[in-house]
């Protein structure tokens, strides 16, 4: 489901810092008509809502100055969201005035090859295919003479492969 923003809403309910609700009652209004529209951005809903549980207990406290400061701060995240809501609209009529172009689709063929992989399959694969048998060589040179492998797997190989062809041994 797509969240469809109305920013002309949302500027509707803008305030400037500084401004002074009458009641408790009517900034919590305000936040209940606000908070809906941060839904476009997980972020701004959060901090609004943390700053709007903060300005309630500031003002049920009798700290008038703190609940002032959160009413600010919620003003403030409200303003920020229209902002950003408005540049997000304009990157998206942007985006859409380009055109874009049409995904090309690649037809698999019969017998897939290596010249066709060459191809088709991005660089960075490539380089993590490498990158990857590289590491996976340097590791068995490293493991192979280290003194654990040398002490225990290369002494019962030697032992049980015969060093020379002859009829003794057939």
């Amino acid at each position: 489901m797509r969240v469809i923003l109305n920013v002309e809403v949302l500027e509707g309910l803008k305030k400037e810092r500084g401004f002074e609700f009458q009641r408790l009652v009517e900034f919590e209004d305000w936040c209940d008509q606000v908070q809906p529209l941060l839904a476009f951005n997980p972020q701004y809903e959060a901090r609004f809502g943390r700053a709007k549980t903060s300005a309630g207990v500031s003002f049920r406290m009798g700290y008038a100055n703190d609940a002032q400061t959160s009413i600010d701060e919620c003003i403030g995240i409200v303003n920020q969201a229209i902002i950003a809501a408005k540049m997000s609209e304009e990157k998206v009529r942007d985006n859409n005035d380009k055109q874009t172009p049409e995904e090309v689709e690649v037809e698999l063929p019969k017998k897939i090859t290596v010249p066709w992989l060459a191809k088709n399959v991005e660089y960075k694969v490539w380089i993590s295919l490498f990158t990857l048998i590289i590491t996976v060589f340097l590791a068995g040179v490293k493991i192979g003479s280290s003194k654990f492998y040398l002490t225990h797997f290369s002494s019962k190989a030697s032992q049980s492969t015969p060093t020379s062809v002859s009829p003794k041994n057939l």
